[in-house]
């Protein structure tokens, strides 16, 4: 029933912003950049969407280093339809389906994984935030553009050097002991598998996974970037290297909150925000949002699909109830 609501609510939250945006457009103006628009250019996204995926899939088998890691076609695999599922139901479940996918069918514990994921939705967060506030910068944007970007990057930055830094066994020994006092409380069936999650985002965190793990993050997100720069040159619009960077990384950063499937709504909206202020109208910056989301959508779901045909696997068979009890995991910024 939680998440049934939370679904609703997403999904009447993009309802919401696409009819804000419904009425910031100009049918004629769109019609004219749709005019001179240059499709030939479009399988150009794919190279950008490719290594996008790539450093994300290497990513994941970082993040599982003190894991029994599967090959990395396999992980591929396995994050491919977390990704479909993510694009397609409301709730993010495709977190929960990828690990619950890797950890039982690889051997390395739903816990694990969901630790992994976990850390990976963060460094995803630390890069997009300095990445964005890098590019504002360089853009001299300044105002609540600046001053967001800043809050995140210093205090997701922050939050993840304590949990790089932090004398690991002291909290391994807080999380034990807290746990031994759920068993013997109401919260005996939760309590276990919420320090089990712990103790795999404690493997994960380490100082030796963390750096690799930013650094390919931030690959990812110039490989996005890469895809809104084909989206723009095919409508024609021409943008600098730094404000396609920081339209990309919002228009990500704006799928965390609850929306429809693949964050259509706050995606879109995120664009044509941060698109005014590097001098887009809003019909034009509504085409690239509309445009650069298919461009990473529909291959992305294709991909999945074939992955999960291959795998003879039915998605009413991946759901929440096969994979556990939903953990507080970061929404995915990216899928």
């Amino acid at each position: 029933m939680r998440r049934l609501g939370s679904s609703f609510l997403g999904l009447a939250l993009s309802a919401v912003l696409l009819a804000v945006l419904a009425t910031q457009i100009d049918l004629a103006a769109m019609g004219r950049v749709l005019a001179h628009a240059d499709p030939s250019l479009l399988p150009l996204a794919l190279g950008g969407l490719a290594l996008d995926l790539a450093a994300r899939t290497v990513r994941w088998r970082v993040l599982l280093a003190r894991a029994p890691r599967p090959g990395y076609r396999a992980t591929f695999r396995y994050l491919a339809i977390g990704y479909l599922v993510n694009d397609v139901l409301p709730g993010r479940l495709g977190e929960l389906v990828r690990a619950h996918l890797i950890g039982r069918r690889e051997g390395v514990g739903t816990s694990r994984a969901l630790g992994s994921i976990a850390l990976e939705r963060g460094l995803d967060v630390v890069a997009a935030a300095v990445l964005g506030l890098l590019a504002v910068l360089a853009l001299g944007i300044g105002g609540p553009l600046r001053g967001g970007f800043a809050i995140l990057a210093a205090g997701s930055l922050g939050a993840l050097l304590v949990l790089a830094l932090a004398p690991h066994r002291w909290l391994r020994e807080v999380v034990d002991g807290l746990a031994a006092r759920a068993v013997r409380g109401p919260l005996r069936t939760v309590g276990p598998r919420v320090a089990a999650f712990l103790h795999a985002l404690l493997d994960a965190a380490a100082p030796a996974t963390v750096g690799p793990g930013l650094a390919l993050s931030a690959f990812a997100w110039l490989a996005t970037a890469g895809v809104f720069f084909v989206a723009a040159a095919a409508l024609g619009l021409h943008l600098a290297p730094p404000a396609i960077l920081v339209i990309a990384v919002a228009a990500n950063l704006g799928t965390a909150i609850p929306s429809a499937p693949a964050g259509i709504g706050p995606f879109e909206f995120a664009v044509v925000f941060v698109g005014s202020a590097v001098g887009l109208d809003a019909s034009s910056a509504l085409l690239l949002g509309v445009l650069s989301h298919l461009l990473a959508v529909v291959p992305v779901c294709l991909i999945g699909a074939v992955a999960l045909a291959g795998m003879g696997w039915d998605v009413r068979t991946l759901g929440p109830d096969a994979a556990g009890p939903t953990p507080v995991v970061p929404a995915d910024a990216a899928h």
